[in-house]
């Protein structure tokens, strides 16, 4: 989400979206880092759709200075099961947010385990 070499700059919006291709549910949520940032409003979301989208997470956002180096961080995700379930061409929002950051986050990355509707 962020760059995967060099410092995240402050107040930018990093995100991608993540196309399954297929109709299922998410089944969890992690995001992890090379750099994780610090004493920053720095934040990482997951929306269903699009930044306008519905959480998926239990909350609107997590502080993404909890990240740790190297480590995959999982997400709680939302207790509304409706909101984990997409379309064959919905997609799924992933968002890093840096404020103003002490330590500047280096390559944020999201990780999405999928459940296909029709998989064995």
């Amino acid at each position: 989400l962020s760059p995967n070499t060099g410092n995240a700059a402050d107040s930018t919006v990093y995100h991608g979206t993540f196309f399954p291709g297929r109709a299922g549910t998410i089944k969890r949520i992690a995001f992890g880092c090379e750099l994780p940032p610090s004493v920053g409003t720095d934040i990482v979301r997951a929306l269903r759709l699009s930044s306008s989208g519905t959480t998926v997470l239990s909350a609107v956002s997590f502080n993404a200075n909890t990240l740790t180096a190297d480590t995959l961080t999982p997400m709680t995700l939302t207790a509304t099961g409706s909101d984990l379930v997409l379309t064959a061409t919905q997609g799924l929002y992933l968002e890093f947010h840096p404020g103003s950051q002490t330590q500047a986050a280096i390559d944020v990355s999201a990780f999405v385990e999928f459940q296909a509707t029709d998989a064995p």
